[in-house]
């Protein structure tokens, strides 16, 4: 029961890429009791937004929310750098970090919209993005909590390499897919017995009706000659 388990039921919303680590934290943070509601956002990245959807979906998300943020990354974020010369060492333009802010912006704004007490990401513990993507979240809500499954200890003693990743995914995440997909067969064998006994059904109405029809047809004949 969900009752026994850390997240006993409570909403989280995970900072999805549709990549290994967050796939399985996805997963994961399903096994410890949490309802997770999948966020990717759109700041203008390459991305197959659907098949990302879709992944999320079939893992076990209670939806997946893609909010557009293109127009505001341009306007409030990459002008405004442009404008100050933002570069880091005088060489690196701040392209990944530049978007880290607006990323966990709109990440708080998913959770209290969605009513949820947490949210989670899956940077790692060695990385600045757990930084940027805490702080942010903190600044703009601070009674979130923040699920950083790199740091800890339950998590990354289970999974300490992508060995592990791959290992849990090709048994927890397949079977998670086997487990709805059966579900989608039983439902399609449901549907089609019900299709089966609706066209019996009319079938033998049909039937019904039309020996009802010929007996009276008889009958009318027989005592036409009769008479």
């Amino acid at each position: 029961m969900s009752g026994d388990k850390p997240g006993a039921g409570a909403k989280v919303v995970l900072a999805y890429s549709g990549g290994l680590d967050t796939s399985t934290i996805l997963v994961w943070l399903q096994e410890q009791g949490y309802q997770v509601v999948a966020y990717l956002a759109n700041i203008g990245q390459d991305e197959d937004f659907e098949a990302v959807k879709a992944k999320a979906l079939k893992f076990g998300a209670l939806k997946m929310v893609i909010p557009d943020l293109r127009e505001e990354f341009v306007t409030d974020y990459i002008w405004p750098a442009i404008q100050g010369n933002a570069m880091y060492e005088d060489r690196y333009l701040l392209g990944t970090a530049l978007a880290r802010p607006l990323i966990a912006k709109a990440m708080v704004k998913v959770a209290v919209e969605e009513g949820a007490q947490f949210v989670s990401h899956g940077a790692t513990g060695k990385g600045n993005d757990q930084i940027r993507f805490e702080l942010g979240a903190y600044a703009l809500q601070p009674d979130i909590k923040v699920i950083s499954p790199w740091r800890m200890p339950e998590f990354f003693t289970r999974f300490p390499g992508r060995n592990e990743l791959f290992a849990y995914a090709e048994v927890t995440i397949i079977h998670f897919t086997c487990l709805l997909s059966t579900l989608l067969v039983v439902v399609l064998v449901v549907v089609v017995v019900v299709v089966v006994v609706v066209v019996v059904v009319v079938v033998v109405v049909v039937v019904v009706v039309v020996v009802e029809v010929v007996v009276v047809v008889v009958v009318v004949v027989v005592v036409v000659v009769v008479v």
